[in-house]
């Protein structure tokens, strides 16, 4: 009779085992799914923030070329207006000349 029990004691027993296996490769492959989605995420973060500073360096070398070419412009203006005036003063010298010659 006591054989008669242990039968379907260890059949039940192996039916725990093989739950609680079940349960633990459940749980690992969980445990497996999230690591894959936090590198996952973590790969994103990086690619958006190498993408964030190549935005960044493009921006700034364009503000760069912008300040460059403005400073061009304002020293091409003030050499313009230098020629000018002595351009002016040159002709105003001249007919002063001119004037006191006569």
């Amino acid at each position: 009779m006591a054989l008669a029990l242990l039968g379907p004691a260890l059949q039940m027993g192996g039916q725990f085992m093989q739950q609680g296996q079940s349960d633990a490769l459940f749980g690992l492959q969980q445990q497996a799914q999230m690591a894959q989605e936090r590198n996952s995420a973590r790969n994103q973060m990086a690619q958006i923030g190498a993408q964030m500073r190549s935005e960044n360096r493009k921006t700034q070398a364009q503000i760069h070329q912008i300040n460059q070419e403005t400073n061009t412009k304002i020293s091409e203006m003030h050499r313009e207006t230098y020629i000018n005036k002595r351009k002016s003063s040159d002709k105003i010298h001249d007919k002063v000349k001119q004037l006191m010659m006569a």
